[in-house]
C-alpha cells in the first residue's frame, strides 16, 4: 500500500513544482495586434537560444590600397532560435487502467503543467507555418502569408526598451519525437524553432535604430 500511495504522489506533485519563466507565441493580426485567444504557451523555458545578427558590406577595391574600403549596405535580418520540449508524464485519462484512472487525473491542477497533450501542441505551432484562405466570392479564394508571431521569452529582454517581445516569422519549426507510451501516444518530442525578426508592424515600418533603440549608460550592478 505505501508503494502505491508513494507512486501515487509522485504522480500528482510531478517533477518539480517550481514556477518556471513564461515563454509565448502569440499570433497577430492585420495592425499587428495581439491575438491573445490564439496565444501558445510552450511548457518549458529553453534551456538555451541562438540570436544572430547579419551585417552586409561591400568591398570596394582601390588600387595601391592594402585593404578594400568596406561599404555599408545594409543588414540582412536577425535570427532567434531555440530548442524546447513538450513532454507528460502519465498517458491520456481515457488510456490509464481502470483503477488507476480512478486515482490520477492527468488534467488536475496539479498535474496538468507536466501533461500537455503533445499532438495537440505540435498541431498548434505547425499552424504558424501555414497560410490562411479566404473566399473573395464563390469558388475564388485568396490566400493570405502565415501571421506575423509575438514571441516572447520573459526577462531575456530581446525587443526594443526592454521589452520582452519580439516581431518576427517562424520559418522552422522540426519535431523530433523522442518517446511514446506503450499504445503510442507521444510522450516527449523535442521541437526546433526559428524565427526571424520582422520590422512590419501593420503599416508601419520600424527599423532599429542603434542610437535610439540602445541603452548606453554601463550594466554594472543592474
Amino acid at each position: 500500500m505505501a508503494g502505491l500511495v508513494g507512486l501515487t504522489t509522485a504522480l500528482i506533485q510531478g517533477p518539480d513544482s517550481k514556477k518556471l519563466p513564461l515563454a509565448s507565441l502569440t499570433p497577430v493580426d492585420e495592425r499587428a495586434n495581439p491575438l491573445r485567444s490564439m496565444e501558445v504557451v510552450l511548457q518549458f523555458y529553453p534551456d538555451t537560444v541562438d540570436d544572430s545578427i547579419q551585417i552586409n558590406y561591400i568591398d570596394k577595391d582601390i588600387p595601391g590600397l592594402s585593404h578594400p574600403l568596406k561599404q555599408w549596405v545594409s543588414n540582412g535580418g536577425r535570427t532567434i532560435s531555440f530548442e524546447t520540449v513538450i513532454s507528460r508524464d502519465i498517458m491520456p485519462k481515457e488510456d490509464l487502467p481502470f483503477l488507476v484512472g480512478l486515482i490520477v487525473n492527468p488534467q488536475s491542477n496539479e498535474n496538468k503543467g507536466w501533461n500537455f497533450d503533445i499532438r495537440k501542441y505540435v498541431k498548434l505551432l505547425r499552424a504558424m507555418c501555414y497560410p490562411t484562405y479566404s473566399e473573395l466570392a464563390e469558388g475564388v479564394s485568396v490566400a493570405r502569408a502565415p501571421r506575423t508571431l509575438l514571441l516572447s521569452l520573459e526577462n531575456m529582454r530581446l525587443g526594443r526598451k526592454d521589452s520582452d517581445e519580439v516581431y518576427a516569422l517562424m520559418t522552422v519549426c522540426d519535431v523530433t519525437y523522442e518517446a511514446a507510451f506503450e499504445n503510442g501516444v507521444p510522450r516527449r518530442a523535442r521541437i526546433r524553432l526559428e524565427f526571424a525578426e520582422v520590422i512590419q508592424q501593420g503599416t508601419d515600418i520600424l527599423s532599429w535604430d542603434g542610437d535610439v533603440d540602445f541603452d548606453y549608460t554601463g550594466a554594472e550592478g543592474q
